[in-house]
């Protein structure tokens, strides 16, 4: 690889590169495809189970319990300079499913539809530096937005603009 392919990357691909696409989704409004971008960091949480302890006598021993207890919450960090229209469309998505000046609560789950309104799968695999997928990933189904942090402005850094947003969801599904 040369540096010209590097460069053509983008800012934003010079290190470990991981993309993200939330399914197409209504509430993104004039965004009806796939939304679809770069991260610069993500945690992808582990895989855990319960367990039970089964006492005999003076001894004891664990057992699985069979209940999925991994942690519901990743977290990605994105380019608000560079994907700034994700950042208004996930912006838009946190005050649909929590309006700050009306209070309103957004329903989860419809009682007639029985879809939620607030809730879409999201992908994640990581590329190389052509955008060819190296990792098949993860699938996070009936995902929502739980945190859209914010960012700070400063004229004397030439650090670009980094926006961390941490998502819940239902499942997590390896794709390999």
């Amino acid at each position: 690889m040369s540096i010209d392919s590097v460069y053509a990357t983008g800012d934003d691909a010079l290190a470990n590169m991981a993309e993200i696409e939330f399914s197409p989704f209504s509430l993104f409004g004039p965004l009806k495809d796939a939304l679809k971008f770069r991260t610069t960091q993500i945690d992808v949480p582990g895989f855990s189970m319960g367990s039970y302890e089964v006492h005999w006598k003076a001894q004891k021993f664990e057992k699985p319990s069979g209940k999925d207890e991994t942690e519901k919450t990743f977290t990605f960090t994105f380019r608000v300079d560079k994907y700034y229209t994700v950042y208004k469309a996930l912006s838009a998505w946190w005050q649909y499913i929590c309006n700050s000046d009306s209070g309103a609560l957004a329903e989860d789950v419809g009682a007639t539809t029985g879809t939620s309104n607030i809730r879409t799968d999201i992908m994640v695999h990581t590329i190389d530096t052509q955008g060819v997928t190296t990792n098949e990933g993860f699938k996070f189904e009936r995902a929502w937005l739980k945190s859209l942090a914010g960012f700070s402005y400063d004229v004397t850094s030439g650090d670009p603009l980094m926006c961390q947003v941490t998502m819940s969801f239902v499942k997590m599904l390896p794709q390999f």
